[in-house]
């Protein structure tokens, strides 16, 4: 059963690192793109009356940024997801196993006043 969780935990921790991986990429892709624009316009301020294919280039961008911005909206809220899924299943695992433990300590204990494990466990299953 520990290999089993194990898997699990590695394959949930597997799946949140590449959502904060694609976010990451995601966020260099933007900023890259931004600081091209950012270039292109501080170049064009230079040439009197601009350049229409820098312009054109710009807008592409603009339009481009537009939709990495989106994109990182959707790989953040994917991330968080991913994130509140595997907090709530290992939530749901350390309550499964303080369960277990603690029906066998009061088993213990209910053997050291003379119940029988057998009739403390009919009388936890009620």
């Amino acid at each position: 059963m520990d290999w089993q969780r194990r898997n699990a935990a590695s394959k949930a921790l597997k799946e949140r690192e590449a959502a904060l991986l694609t976010l990451h990429a995601i966020e260099a892709d933007l900023e890259k793109r931004r600081h091209t624009i950012v270039a292109i316009e501080e170049e064009g301020q230079k040439v009197f009356g601009g350049d229409k294919a820098k312009s054109r280039k710009t807008d592409n961008l603009k339009n481009e940024v537009a939709g990495l911005e989106a994109a990182v909206q959707a790989a953040s809220q994917e991330y968080d997801r991913v994130k509140l899924r595997n907090t709530q299943d290992n939530f749901a695992k350390i309550m499964a196993a303080y369960e277990d433990r603690s029906l066998s300590v009061w088993l213990e204990v209910a053997e050291q006043f003379g119940v029988t494990r057998q009739d403390a466990a009919r009388l936890t299953s009620t």
